[in-house]
Formats: structure tokens, C-alpha cells, sequence
């Protein structure tokens, strides 16, 4: 069993309580020549069933590992090899390099098994949830978590897409998609719902490593454009609003809202917008944005053109207006002719910033930076 750790994402509860930030924000840092300040701390405010997620914690000086076990060994037979994969992208960015590790929590590679003798009750408990079809995990590292009974902190859960498994549950030929994605959520979050919190309490979401997704810095308009009604479930919200029978529904909900404002999205539950949606918080609180200094198109937590693109595109072409795009960078062209507008100019955005994932060998430079800023060497 290789390395691993995933993460992600949590809870969505408004910032009413901002609290102070848990580490002092590194600005540009001086052990890099990169433009790219780290992109952001996301933290969340406290959770009332979660109040003191953070970074995970130093074990011996200069090592903060993350450590993790499989809940049984059908799910390491299926996830391992993805997982190894995945931590693989990620090197750069650990050990010399930072203080950061990925380990298995008992130090064994190949029986690391939550609830095995040696393991501690607060590894990050990995689970294939292939059959539904779902990739969450819960936020940071939460020193009130002392067993897997206490509530769902602690615990990733990772829908396969692209590699299959054999007769025995053994994966075969690990997927291109599975590896990137993979390695996104050990870095990232997305909004989703965990099935043991109640969907009332959203709110704002982070992850074990404090990434946000790139595409959703506050200034994301500038760089990228978002295409709701290309989503693969945009007909359907529609349908549901106009009739008044989307979850969550209120009077005054119009599909354009929907679309457009992260708090309306939340609220119906609409998981494809809300991870899309710039997301902008108070400064200098647990859960604020803090982008990079330009934006990081390579970076693993950018989300693709076509992910949950509506039926009928095809995700291996790109024309020159980026049609079917959910999400496309563009740039402007300024027109020589006054008064005309500026062109746009399109281009396709991917996790790790190549297509398709087979060509990502390795998270961006700004990743790295930003680990080694939240996770640094003594």
C-alpha cells in the first residue's frame, strides 16, 4: 500500500463568527523565485460539530505527516494504486522539501487498516465510494477526533471514474482522470454534502492542505469564464425552480440567481455551481481567499473545461470560442479600431493545466509554494 491522503472539503456554514487566522499569511516567500503568493488558507470558521480543524500536526521536529488507513482491505485493494499514483504528483511538494508527508498511519505499506493494532482513531479513513458516484472527505485535521465513531471527520471518500477492477476487487490499469483527481483532492476541496451532516449547516468548506480551488479565487471573472448552462444538470434545476420544487426553494428564485450567487446555490444544494462560483470572504479570517499573485492555470486544483459538461460535447475538442465549455480562460485582444470592443480569445483550463491527464506529471509550482508556506521546514 503506497502513501496516500486525501482531503477535502466540508460543511458550508455562513462566516458570522470570523476567527483570527491560525498561522501568520506568508506572503511572497523568499525560498522561491515564483511569482505566485500561496493561494489561500481555506480554513473554515468553526463548524459546530468541528470547532478546531487545522493543519495536521507535527509528530517529531520538522515532520507533520498526514497519515491515513483504508477502512478494509476490499478498499485498499481498489484505491491503493491510485492513491500511489496520486502522492507521486505531489513530491515536489513533500519532504525535504517541506515539513509535509503522506504516510500510512501504522508505517506499513501494505496492511495499514483502520482499526488494525497500531493504528490511531484519528488516521484520514479512506473509502471507495464508487457506487455512489460521489468524492468527499471531511476538513483538516480535528484534535477532538479520537475514533471513527465520533462523526464523520477524519474520512475521504473517492468514486472511481476511469479504472476498473477485477474479479477480486483489485484495480486493474489505474485511470489517467482517477490520478489527477485523486491528487486533487489531496489538496483541495469541492462543496458536497457528507451524508451524516445535516444539509442546514452550510456554509464554507476547506480541506486538509488549505487549498481552494484556483478557479474560485475573487477575482476568477477576470481570468475565466463559467458557463452555467452548460452543466449537465442545468435543465433540470431550471425545471425544478420554475415549478417551485427545487430543495431548498424560496420566492424569488430564478435560474439566473441560481447560477450567479453562491448563497442561492448553496441552498438548493446545486453542488456543480458551488464549486464554481468565485468565493469571497472577509479578510484575514479562517475561510478567506488569499489568491495567488497571478493566476495558476497549471495548478491541480483548477477544474476542467468539460467536467459535468451536458450531454452530447465532446470533451476532446476545443474550437476556437470554446463551445460547451463549463469553464474557459480567456484573455483579451484589444481592438485597433476605437471604440470597438476588446475579442476574447479562449483556451481550455484542466486539472494541472495539460489535456488530457496522462501529461500531468507533477503538481505546479504554485501548489508547491503554497505547501511549503502552510507545511514549512525548520
Amino acid at each position: 500500500m503506497a502513501p496516500i491522503i486525501l482531503l477535502a472539503l466540508l460543511a458550508i456554514l455562513p462566516l458570522t463568527n470570523p476567527c483570527p487566522t491560525p498561522f501568520p499569511l506568508p506572503s511572497p516567500l523568499s525560498n522561491t523565485t515564483s511569482p505566485l503568493h500561496p493561494r489561500s488558507y481555506g480554513l473554515p470558521a468553526p463548524h459546530p460539530n468541528n470547532p478546531h480543524p487545522g493543519p495536521w500536526p507535527t509528530t517529531t521536529p520538522g515532520t507533520q505527516p498526514l497519515r491515513y488507513c483504508y477502512a478494509t482491505t476490499t478498499d485498499y485493494d481498489s484505491l491503493n494504486a491510485i492513491v500511489f499514483a496520486a502522492i507521486n504528483l505531489w513530491k515536489p511538494a513533500l519532504k525535504p522539501n517541506s515539513a509535509l508527508e503522506i504516510v500510512p498511519d501504522n508505517g506499513d505499506p501494505e496492511g495499514c487498516i483502520c482499526g488494525a493494532e497500531g493504528v490511531t482513531g484519528d488516521a484520514l479513513n479512506l473509502r471507495d465510494y464508487s457506487g455512489e458516484r460521489v468524492t468527499v472527505a471531511s476538513v483538516g485535521w480535528d484534535p477532538t477526533v479520537k475514533g471513527l465513531e465520533s462523526h464523520s471527520w477524519h474520512e475521504l471518500r473517492f468514486a472511481r471514474v476511469d479504472t476498473p477492477v477485477d474479479g477480486q476487487g483489485k484495480a486493474g490499469k489505474v485511470g489517467e482522470r482517477d490520478v489527477v483527481r485523486m491528487a486533487h483532492e489531496i489538496g483541495g476541496y469541492q462543496f458536497a454534502f457528507l451524508g451524516r451532516l445535516r444539509s442546514t449547516d452550510l456554509g464554507c468548506v476547506g480541506h486538509a492542505l488549505g487549498f481552494e480551488h484556483e478557479h474560485q479565487r475573487p477575482d476568477a471573472a477576470k481570468f475565466i469564464e463559467f458557463d452555467c448552462k452548460v452543466l449537465m444538470g442545468y435543465a433540470q434545476m431550471k425545471s425544478n425552480i420554475a415549478a417551485g420544487t427545487a430543495n431548498g426553494f424560496q420566492s424569488g428564485d430564478t435560474i439566473e440567481r441560481a447560477c450567479t450567487d453562491l448563497p442561492t446555490a448553496l441552498r438548493l444544494g446545486w453542488s456543480e455551481v458551488t464549486q464554481r462560483l468565485p468565493i469571497i470572504q472577509p479578510p484575514n479570517t479562517l475561510g478567506a481567499y488569499v489568491p495567488s499573485a497571478a493566476i495558476d492555470l497549471s495548478s491541480i486544483m483548477m477544474y476542467g473545461s468539460f467536467d459535468s459538461h451536458m450531454a452530447g460535447v465532446d470533451p476532446n475538442k476545443f474550437d476556437d470560442k470554446g463551445a460547451g465549455a463549463v469553464l474557459k480562460a480567456f484573455t483579451e485582444k484589444k481592438s485597433k479600431i476605437p471604440g470597438k470592443k476588446a475579442k476574447r480569445e479562449y483556451s481550455r483550463v484542466s486539472m494541472g493545466g495539460k489535456w488530457p491527464p496522462r501529461y500531468v506529471s507533477s503538481v505546479s509550482e504554485g501548489d508547491v509554494t503554497w505547501v511549503k508556506a502552510m507545511y514549512p521546514k525548520t
